[in-house]
C-alpha cells in the first residue's frame, strides 16, 4: 500500500529530551517494542496528537505514557512532514532539558539510550527521525551550555 502525499496527515508530537554531561549534551532515544509497528527501531519519544491537544500538551502526555518522564519548559524547533509507505505524518518537534533526578522507565518502549548528538547518525533511527537528529545537532550547537529556564 502506498500513501498519496496529499492524503490525511497525522499530527505527531516528538519530544527531544537533552541533558548536560560534562562539557556537552546527550539526547534521549527510545526503542520501539519489537512486536509493534516498525518494531526494534530507535526514535525520539512521542506520539499522535489528540484533536484538542497542542504539540506541547501531546508531547508531555506521550512522554509520560511511554517513559514516565515529566519535563519542564519545551521549545519547538521544527515541524517536519514525512511520508511512510502507509501513512503521512507531520512531526512537531519539541526540545526539553532533563532534570538531574530524571528516571526513564520502559512503560511503552523496549529500551532507551542517552546518545551524544553527533552519534545520532550511527543508530537505527526511523526515517522520519533523521531530519530531527540533524536539527537537534544544529540546535544544541547554538545553545550556550547552561540549563534551560524552568517554568
Amino acid at each position: 500500500m502506498t500513501v498519496d502525499p496529499g492524503s490525511d496527515v497525522v499530527d505527531v508530537a516528538v519530544v527531544v529530551v537533552v541533558r548536560r554531561v560534562d562539557a556537552g549534551w546527550t539526547v534521549l532515544v527510545t526503542k520501539r517494542p519489537t512486536n509493534g509497528y516498525y518494531g526494534g527501531w530507535w526514535e525520539f519519544p512521542g506520539g499522535k496528537m489528540e484533536p484538542s491537544e497542542s504539540p506541547t500538551q501531546a508531547g508531555r502526555r506521550e512522554l509520560l505514557e511511554e517513559t514516565g518522564v515529566r519535563v519542564g519548559v519545551m521549545e519547538q524547533i521544527l515541524v517536519h512532514e514525512h511520508v511512510y509507505p502507509d501513512r503521512h505524518v507531520r512531526l512537531h518537534v519539541l526540545v526539553s532539558e532533563a532534570s538531574d533526578a530524571m528516571v526513564v522507565r520502559h512503560l511503552e518502549v523496549e529500551d532507551h539510550r542517552w546518545v551524544a548528538p553527533e552519534a545520532l547518525g550511527t543508530i537505527d533511527l526511523l526515517a522520519a527521525n533523521t531530519p530531527i537528529a540533524e536539527a537537534v545537532v544544529k540546535h544544541l550547537l547554538t545553545r550556550p551550555h547552561h540549563r534551560m529556564d524552568v517554568k
